[in-house]
């Protein structure tokens, strides 16, 4: 079994693969053609994992990605010196291409005209990794059919140590006793996926970015449009203008708004499982639960909110309830003047904001998109991609998208902290509401040992501000400078005693009964 020194040399550790690991020690094995894509523990184990099992070999499918070279399992330990340090030093640190973090360098070849991605699997987590990306014009020349050989670099974070005794996991998805044992130990199994490079993304123009991510992958996913949020409804059924004014004319309606990478059955999906809350909302609601599933990615968050109210007839009377993007959404809708003319053909009453990223998000800043990515991809493997509410396809998708240097993405700069859009938003007027609801979490991925031995520990990205792995805690009721003049009816905050917790985070709020008590009181 190959192994590197632990310097800076690089060790060759399998036919087109090399290791660099400053500073760890690294036992590589090369594993046999044709093994699986997930280990065998994740696919016996429970339905969450099958799902997102499924779903990813469908993804791999869909996408045109195929293996490329062989599998590897990677077993990182780190000299006794510098355990010593990384238990002096308690603070998570990121690792990306310069960092000084434990972290294994990978080197593969690549055949003249293809891309590869990395995927890691530790324990029951799945994420994916994309290269090191060179100057545009030299990754065109890299890939060009007639360039020869082509090696691309992997920056892979070094596996956590070990959760400490009694930290906690995940209420809803507490691990076996077997499968906590593997998520803690330091093995890893590397897989490489090549695919042909699109030439016209590698430096391309914003728009022709923006028209692939449109055409080839969210047009293929969903279509945009008003649907009913209600089961007992045709799914995903887009309603007319004609239906909604008939909906409306019964009385009051709920709109459902969803957040990145998502959709109407995905994020609400808890909501809609809940035959008790259903009907109390079917009851509270006589005009009906609608939402609006949109593409997050290939249209900014003011293009969304004009398109809703586009397609919304006049006349209606509506509560929102919204999460994540879909905050800056409803915020849009409600105040930005380019649109008022539309939302004051409505009347909007009450709304809940749900882990609303008012204020952006660290993780939508370039250098961490890989990582934005990670936190959904990860999740999806360890509870499944429905659980999770998002689509593989379009995590995929994307991940071959940028995989070309293509971060033209204005949809996703809209979400950094003090964006255009931000500061349109928080210099805008009141949103006009009888009160909001506002809904957040601390969440501490060290308190949960399921997270604990991936890529979760993003608290520096954040600047140690506390998060609930995608939107800041404090950012998440922060609606500058509107905050004082907006109503508030609830906060309800996930947080124990400032210090976090490991149960509420991003993608698990609406399973949470405060939360669905705050729907039956709107």
């Amino acid at each position: 079994m190959p192994r590197t020194d632990g310097r800076t040399a690089r060790t060759q550790v399998a036919e087109g693969v090399t290791v660099r690991a400053p500073g760890l020690i690294v036992d590589a094995e090369p594993l046999p053609s044709g093994t699986p894509h997930l280990q065998a523990a994740v696919l016996e184990s429970a339905a969450p994992a099958n799902d997102y099992a499924a779903q990813e070999s469908a993804a791999l499918e869909n996408e045109a990605l195929k293996p490329h070279l062989r599998p590897l399992r990677l077993r990182v330990s780190r000299p006794a010196a510098m355990l010593e340090s990384a238990a002096a030093t308690a603070a998570p640190r990121i690792t990306t291409a310069s960092s000084t973090a434990p972290h294994v360098e990978l080197s593969v070849e690549a055949n003249a005209g293809d891309h590869v991605l990395a995927r890691v699997q530790k324990g029951k987590v799945v994420q994916w990794y994309l290269p090191v990306l060179p100057h545009p014009v030299h990754a065109l020349r890299a890939v060009s059919p007639g360039s020869g050989p082509v090696t691309m670099r992997f920056v892979i974070p070094a596996p956590a140590a070990p959760p400490p005794p009694g930290a906690h996991t995940l209420e809803a998805a507490a691990p076996s006793a077997a499968a906590a044992a593997a998520a803690a130990s330091s093995d890893g199994i590397v897989s490489f996926f090549k695919f042909k490079a699109i030439t016209s993304l590698i430096g391309g123009a914003e728009a022709k970015i923006i028209q692939f991510i449109a055409e080839k992958i969210e047009k293929r996913i969903k279509k945009e449009g008003i649907k009913s949020v209600d089961p007992q409804s045709t799914p995903d059924k887009i309603l007319s203008i004609d239906q909604l004014k008939t909906m409306g004319s019964h009385g009051r309606m709920a709109l459902f708004i969803h957040g990145i990478f998502s959709s109407i059955n995905g994020a609400f999906s808890a909501v809609q499982n809940d035959a008790d809350l259903m009907q109390a909302l079917r009851t509270k609601y006589p005009g009906g639960l609608i939402g609006y599933d949109h593409w997050t990615v290939s249209r900014r968050p003011q293009e969304n909110a004009e398109m809703l109210l586009s397609e919304l007839p006049p006349g209606l009377d509506l509560d929102i309830i919204c999460h994540s993007r879909g905050g800056l959404i409803t915020r849009a809708v409600l105040e930005l003047d380019s649109l008022s003319k539309l939302s004051h053909l409505q009347t909007f009453r009450k709304a809940v904001f749900v882990a609303s990223a008012n204020q952006g998000s660290a993780l939508a800043v370039e250098a961490n998109w890989n990582r934005l990515l990670n936190i959904f991809i990860g999740l999806s493997s360890l509870f499944g991609s429905s659980a999770v509410g998002v689509s593989l396809d379009l995590l995929i998708g994307l991940l071959k998208v940028l995989a070309h240097g293509a971060f033209a993405v204005p949809s996703v700069k809209d979400l950094q902290p003090g964006s255009d859009l931000i500061k349109s938003l928080n210099a805008g007027h009141d949103p006009r509401l009888e009160h909001a609801s506002l809904v957040h979490a601390n969440f501490d991925h060290a308190q949960s040992a399921l997270l604990k031995t991936a890529d979760f520990a993003i608290d520096t990205v954040f600047g140690g501000e506390a998060n609930d792995l995608v939107v800041p805690f404090p950012g998440a009721i922060a609606f500058e400078p509107t905050a004082a003049s907006m109503s508030v009816k609830t906060i309800q905050s996930y947080n124990t005693d400032g210090t976090g917790q490991g149960n509420v985070l991003h993608t698990n709020y609406f399973s949470q009964p405060e939360v669905k008590t705050i729907l039956r009181e709107l």
